[in-house]
């Protein structure tokens, strides 16, 4: 999958703002149908604005509508989610992030961005990487096979 080095500071500034160096925020990251080039950034507080408030992510169902209008209207699909986790914090998937996947669809790929995205240029390399394997099975992506690029557009 690629990103556009625009649309990859977009997204980690989107991360950094939310996340206020406090509290853990993501987003969705979305591609137009059999593509796997991300067009578009839905971070969950523009699906629920209640998604970050706990501290740690929550979505709601109401959210997870609201997702899948904007998926059927643009004819896109969710190819991945990212989200931080807390200054200082390993990078791997706790047992939360484990049991409770933002996408059950086999194949959906999860990023972990380090110190609530705090780190002025934030790499995708930075970020670890998971690919959801289905029944809350995950496997670790390694930097070889890391499955984010950066395009110029």
């Amino acid at each position: 999958m690629t990103i556009s080095i625009y649309k990859w500071f977009c997204l980690t500034i989107g991360l950094r703002k939310r996340g206020q160096g406090l509290r853990e925020s993501g987003a969705f990251l979305i591609a137009k149908a059999g593509s796997s080039k991300i067009s578009t950034i839905v971070f969950y507080d523009e699906l629920d604005s209640e998604a970050f408030k706990s501290g740690i992510i929550v979505l709601n169902g109401l959210g997870h509508a609201k997702l899948g209008e904007i998926l059927n209207e643009t004819k896109s699909e969710v190819i991945a989610d990212i989200h931080t986790h807390p200054v200082g914090c390993s990078t791997r998937q706790s047992d939360s992030d484990q049991k409770h996947p933002m996408s059950r669809l086999k194949g959906h790929i999860a990023f972990i961005a380090p110190d609530y995205a705090l780190k002025r240029f934030l790499m995708p390399w930075d970020c670890s990487s998971y690919l959801y394997q289905g029944s809350f099975q995950w496997q670790t992506l390694k930097e070889k096979s890391f499955p984010l690029k950066l395009t110029l557009i």
